[in-house]
């Protein structure tokens, strides 16, 4: 029987990824993952499930803290680089 040798490949092995499946981008997915972390954060620190909101206004503070750490630290890297920045 000839289909007894075949195989069929699933998944990864048939080089299809899950976003490809579910339809949602990779940064859709990072934000989705992100929010989870945090609601779990809050439900940590709180003891209760967090609501919507407090999940979303946490949710853009951490997006907002992040790319300003990372912003300072790009930035203080360039001025070092061209010789801006005086050291002690």
């Amino acid at each position: 029987m000839d289909g007894a040798k075949t195989r069929i490949k699933t998944g990864a092995a048939a080089g299809t990824r899950n976003t490809a499946r579910t339809g949602t981008s990779r940064a859709e997915q990072r934000q989705k993952y992100l929010k989870a972390k945090v609601a779990l954060a809050l439900y940590s620190e709180y003891g209760c499930v967090p609501r919507e909101d407090e999940i979303e206004q946490v949710y853009h503070l951490t997006r907002v803290l992040y790319k300003a750490v990372l912003g300072t630290h790009f930035l203080r890297k360039q001025q070092q680089e061209s010789g801006q920045l005086v050291l002690f």
